[in-house]
């Protein structure tokens, strides 16, 4: 069948193959993350090798999402963003799931206060049901070491998490005070 598939010249066979071939490398990370790095450096087709990015680091974070984010990072190079992405984010939420004190020291080291800032809400899983709970979110961001990114990620974080659980939020603001800045428009 892959050889049907590879002869012919129909858009929607090329479509389906491209599928076969993603589906698995994806497979194979799950177990063998090398090998599956090795077939993908070996592909041929830039769109199979651009379809296949993401779903391979999805599989191959579930066994070491460290080592997916740096595989990640290194893809772009080339200018695509894969953690700013829903997926990417995924990823990140693994790694924090694993060791959050490794990722959370990723997420500080960014370049800019803004990628900071963005790469701790990726941590969290901002987009996605994977997400980590609201406290433990917050939790995750009071451990930010300079002290003007974590008031700015727990003021963000508080003010959302009041939106959704607003007792839970008070709560935790009451419990650790001198982490909340005076004038970040949270309610005590």
């Amino acid at each position: 069948a892959r050889a049907w598939m590879a002869a012919s010249d129909d858009p929607a066979v090329k479509r389906a193959e491209t599928s076969v071939q993603v589906a698995t490398l994806e497979e194979i990370a799950l177990d063998e993350p090398a090998t599956a790095l090795a077939t993908w450096g070996q592909l041929q087709d830039p769109k199979v090798r651009a379809a296949a990015v993401m779903p391979l680091a999805l599989a191959w974070a579930k066994r070491d999402p460290a080592a997916a984010v740096r595989w990640l990072e290194e893809r772009g190079a080339d200018g695509t963003d894969y953690l700013n992405s829903y997926q990417g984010t995924s990823v990140l939420t693994q790694w924090t799931k694993k060791d959050s004190d490794a990722a959370l020291k990723w997420a500080e080291a960014r370049a800019t206060e803004d990628a900071r800032m963005k790469a701790l809400e990726a941590l969290g899983g901002e987009l996605h049901q994977d997400r980590l709970s609201w406290a433990a979110k917050t939790e995750l961001y009071a451990r930010v070491s300079d002290p003007a990114l974590r008031a700015r990620a727990l003021t963000w974080q508080l003010r959302n998490w009041s939106m959704n659980e607003p007792e839970a939020a008070k709560a935790w603001k009451a419990a650790h005070p001198a982490l909340v800045p005076p004038d970040s428009g949270i309610n005590p």
